[in-house]
């Protein structure tokens, strides 16, 4: 099985049966994995954030969709399979 994506993402399978693929991180309050300040990204904007005083955003939220295709081959065709659809996927 192979999970084509048309931007990077970080994925993860924690229990047999289930696959879970992260579009978009968005967090409201810093969750302490690294960049020190929530992840809530706008179209506008936003304003110094501490020591300089409280980060506001300014304007809607942003979209993100992505593009997801599944292949499901016999073992050992999965790189096979999977290169030949991103060959078809990334001529246009």
């Amino acid at each position: 099985m192979s999970v084509l994506v048309d931007r990077s993402q970080g994925g993860s399978s924690l229990s047999d049966g289930n696959i879970e693929l992260m579009v978009h991180r968005w967090t409201v309050a810093d969750d302490n994995r690294g960049v020190r300040e929530p992840i809530n990204e706008t179209n506008a904007g936003i304003t110094p954030y501490p020591p300089y005083g409280d980060a506001t955003r300014m304007g809607e939220g942003i979209i993100i969709s992505g593009m997801h295709r599944l292949i499901i081959g016999r073992k050992g065709e999965g790189a096979r399979l999977a290169r030949s659809l991103m060959s078809l996927l990334h001529q246009s």
